[in-house]
């Protein structure tokens, strides 16, 4: 992550000088996955097709495959008689056989083009007369119901850009181009820290002046939607603890989110443990509300966001802010 930074702390600014400090945030890092496990992810580079789609020359239709010269002028009233070669299917096995003049073959969707069939004839414009004949009703000019190899996707060619979101669609036409693997960008690892020494787990007992950590639980389930398993703490008021604790989470993870301990008062401990672990803070306080107490800084290629601590300005401060941060 090679993020760059003026060194100065700014204080309170605007909502769009913001945005530009967490928007340029980089990725942190790439990987190689298989596509068919990349459901979420964002392509780190273009992606280029490896095969083309369709393979091969294939019918559009089911019907007969002709030369176009032969069914020149058919028409229901003037019907023209052809000779059956044969059959082919979508993945048969064999060679097609070769058309030739005044004969067809019977062929299904998605099956491959005969050697010298020109066009298809759809079968509601044929009529079978016998197992070897039949007689066309239309005609059908060269090209017609053929999906030519390579008229969807073309082998060499770019299916998608480099930061493009990698949904259910895309991952099929990922799957249709013969694209096995893709790199993309790597998930962080992120650590929530929920402070705040009247905070309780969710689902242990909730005493007098006790909270249970429902800004973490937030978080996380807003984390997992975008394809990341977040390690979720929470730690008491404790500036020597709190340093000690973040020293170790910004150890193991890219990102660390607090939720509480932004203010100014007596038990405020976050950004002042930030200060004592040599946290660069690239802004403190934006100008929106709720939300306003939001902090971001950086360690090195570390980043961290302190979110506030009431749920309202938790809740903004993390969709406007800290999330998008997160998903670049």
């Amino acid at each position: 992550m090679g993020n760059q930074y003026s060194r100065e702390t700014r204080g309170l600014i605007s909502l769009k000088e913001a945005m530009e400090c967490v928007m340029g945030l980089s990725p942190f890092g790439q990987e190689e996955i298989e596509a068919t496990s990349a459901l979420g992810r964002i392509t780190a580079q273009d992606v280029v097709a490896r095969s083309n789609c369709p393979s091969i020359d294939s019918s559009l239709k089911d019907g007969i495959a002709v030369i176009s010269s032969d069914v020149d002028g058919a028409t229901p009233d003037s019907p023209v008689r052809l000779r059956v070669k044969g059959t082919v299917t979508a993945g048969g096995e064999g060679e097609a056989p070769r058309l030739t003049p005044g004969t067809c073959v019977r062929i299904m969707t998605g099956s491959p083009i005969p050697p010298g069939a020109e066009a298809v004839l759809a079968s509601e414009f044929v009529t079978q007369v016998s197992q070897d004949e039949v007689l066309a009703l239309a005609d059908s000019r060269p090209g017609r119901n053929v999906l030519k190899k390579g008229q969807d996707i073309r082998e060499g060619e770019v299916i998608l850009e480099g930061h493009s979101p990698l949904g259910p669609a895309a991952l099929g036409l990922l799957a249709a181009a013969g694209v096995y693997m893709v790199r993309v960008f790597r998930v962080p690892q992120v650590a929530i820290a929920a402070t705040g020494s009247e905070l309780v787990s969710p689902g242990e007992p909730i005493g007098p002046g006790q909270v249970a950590a429902s800004n973490m639980v937030t978080l996380k389930c807003e984390l997992e939607e975008i394809g990341i398993e977040p390690t979720c703490v929470i730690f008491k008021d404790d500036l020597g603890g709190l340093c000690h604790h973040f020293k170790d989470l910004l150890e193991d993870h890219d990102i660390l989110i607090t939720c509480g301990g932004v203010l100014d008062g007596d038990k405020d401990f976050t950004v002042q443990a930030m200060e004592e672990l040599g946290v660069h803070m690239v802004f403190r306080r934006v100008r929106i509300g709720p939300g306003k107490g939001i902090c971001m800084g950086m360690l090195g290629k570390k980043v961290i966001f302190n979110l506030p601590g009431g749920p309202p300005s938790n809740h903004v401060a993390a969709t406007v802010l800290a999330i998008p941060g997160i998903k670049r």
